[in-house]
């Protein structure tokens, strides 16, 4: 029987859900200060950290434990970082979050990303695409401080997220097929589709694992 991966906590996210990671990162974020701690507020060792879902907030997730000296494992069923060619726009508040978790977050989406304001058209009155595009034609523009977010192509600012984390830090081809979460257990257990399994304190799920199934 293959032996589990210990760990002492697990984090299972929906990667490319913002809202599925609110609690971590609210947990994570430090309004005071950019110090990272170096162990846990009762002062004993670091929980050793399993993230479920290597996408965009799986990712940032572990850069936010790193930057705080928490040991981490990113489990992510694809084979490598995958390309998704979608768009995505993040708000100042997003941006907020992300300079909180870890300093290098925040760059690495402005080099890959532009700021856009949103605009309200007219896009009914005008006859042509030129009438369409006219300055007239816009009714309000919202440009006011702190409105702005920042587009970009997810395959792209996944990779300048990739680059930044520690070495060695993710496993692939490692798809969750279940969980055991029985009150008689010190912990949870993972077990995943190649046959393997580990073992943590906590587990969060999320829609993306919604169909796993749940054994007590």
């Amino acid at each position: 029987m293959t032996q589990p991966d210990i760990v002492h906590a697990v984090i299972i996210v929906d990667s490319d859900t913002i809202a599925s990671a609110i609690c971590p990162l609210q947990a994570l974020a430090m309004p005071h200060s950019d110090t990272p701690p170096t162990s846990n507020s009762t002062g004993g060792k670091a929980p050793n950290v399993a993230i479920v879902g290597g996408g965009l907030i799986g990712v940032m997730l572990g850069l936010g434990l790193s930057h705080r000296n928490i040991p981490f494992t990113i489990y992510e069923r694809a084979s490598d970082w995958h390309e998704i060619g979608a768009g995505v726009a993040l708000t100042s508040v997003a941006q907020s979050s992300m300079q909180r978790l870890h300093p290098e977050v925040l760059p690495a989406l402005h080099r890959v990303a532009k700021a856009n304001h949103f605009g309200f058209w007219d896009g009914f009155t005008p006859s042509t695409k030129e009438a369409a595009q006219a300055s007239e034609a816009l009714h309000f523009l919202l440009d006011v401080p702190g409105t702005d977010y920042w587009c970009c192509m997810r395959s792209q600012f996944l990779r300048e997220l990739v680059a930044l984390l520690p070495k060695g830090s993710t496993r692939f081809n490692k798809e969750l097929e279940s969980y055991v979460d029985d009150p008689s257990r010190e912990q949870v257990l993972l077990r995943f589709t190649d046959g393997t399994t580990a073992e943590a304190d906590t587990c969060e799920t999320s829609p993306l694992y919604a169909s796993c199934q749940i054994t007590d």
